[in-house]
């Protein structure tokens, strides 16, 4: 939500902060009923995610970028 810009807060290093008063007006809003609709991926996100794992496949690592076991 950060991220989306949905919730406002502020990065400090690695970890977000959330005013405890956009927090609460985040809360506050009203939000349709029923499940949220699946995101579409764009084209731009499909075809970064395809050239990381390609560089994980040349690299020899998996999806948790450890090195395979022998």
């Amino acid at each position: 939500m950060l991220l989306r810009q949905r919730l406002y807060g502020i990065k400090v290093g690695i970890v977000w902060a959330i005013l405890p008063d956009d927090l609460e007006a985040f809360r506050r809003t009203r939000r349709p009923p029923g499940r949220p609709r699946k995101l579409v991926v764009s084209a731009n996100d499909r075809a970064s995610a395809i050239r990381v794992v390609r560089e994980r496949k040349r690299a020899g690592t998996n999806r948790l970028l450890r090195k395979p076991r022998r």
